[in-house]
């Protein structure tokens, strides 16, 4: 398991207990959550999630530096975020992919993001690899990643 962490195969859990498959796993295959016995096994979380927020939320997978958006539940309300399967973006210009990057070593994160300058996708994306690392650290501490107009200005 070094090994395979070592080179980018594996992630230790932010537990410690476990791992889960690193950048260059899932880079090897599909992405993780499009499959059908996933997408049946994160249904009734989605659901509930949805449930009790009334929010549109959604599962999304690491792809290298990008989050793919694998399932999801849209909002009642009239103003709502829309369900986009399939929809990319950066992994640093949002909450989901903040969170995702979290479950990395710092070592892993300057893998995937080899220069201190990043592409901003708003105003409020972060845009280098320091503020991006001191983000993940506070993402680590307080176990919850919030994003706040840092992929469409607006919305939080």
């Amino acid at each position: 398991l070094s090994t395979l962490e070592s080179r980018g195969f594996a992630i230790r859990d932010t537990s410690g207990r476990g791992y889960a498959a690193g950048p260059e796993l899932v880079r090897l295959g599909r992405p993780a959550g499009f499959g059908r016995a996933a997408r049946e096994r994160l249904g009734p979380v989605l659901a509930d999630a949805a449930g009790r927020t009334g929010e549109t939320v959604w599962s999304a997978a690491l792809f290298g530096d990008q989050v793919i958006v694998t399932d999801g539940r849209e909002s009642a309300h009239p103003v709502r975020v829309a369900l986009e399967l399939g929809r990319t973006g950066p992994a640093h210009a949002g909450a989901g992919g903040l969170q995702l990057l979290s479950r990395m070593t710092a070592d892993q994160v300057c893998a995937l993001y080899p220069y201190e300058e990043l592409e901003p996708v708003t105003p409020a994306t972060l845009t280098s690899r320091t503020a991006l690392l001191d983000e993940l650290a506070l993402i680590r501490r307080t176990g919850h990643a919030v994003s706040r107009g840092a992929s469409v200005p607006g919305m939080t």
